[in-house]
């Protein structure tokens, strides 16, 4: 029998193994993208689009730049960073994308 494997923190690049955000709290509020899952940072328009569905509204001074001014810097940022992350992704991530798919069918 083989022991399974132990897994003692996964949070560096959003924690590919738990599938999230460990900054979201126990049960992860992120979806992890291949590396890039933050719907401020990694996909601006996601969290925009949530704002105006949900009639959302910024808590204190400044919060509402991130749906306004930042955004097309915010979408350059993406843009690039996906670039970077997506070789990274399939280099040195692609045994975990086997191992969630290989947990799957157990």
């Amino acid at each position: 029998m083989q022991a399974p494997p132990i897994l003692l923190v996964d949070f560096w690049d959003d924690g590919p193994l738990v599938e999230g955000c460990l900054a979201g709290g126990k049960l992860y509020v992120h979806i992890n993208n291949d590396l890039r899952p933050c719907p401020l940072i990694d996909h601006p328009g996601a969290m925009a689009g949530l704002v105006e569905e949900y009639s959302a509204y910024p808590t204190h001074e400044g919060a509402e730049s991130l749906f306004g001014e930042f955004i097309p810097h915010l979408r350059e940022y993406a843009r690039n960073v996906a670039q970077i992350y997506k070789k990274v992704w399939d280099e040195e991530y692609k045994w975990v994308y086997d191992w969630r798919h290989q947990k799957s069918k157990e």
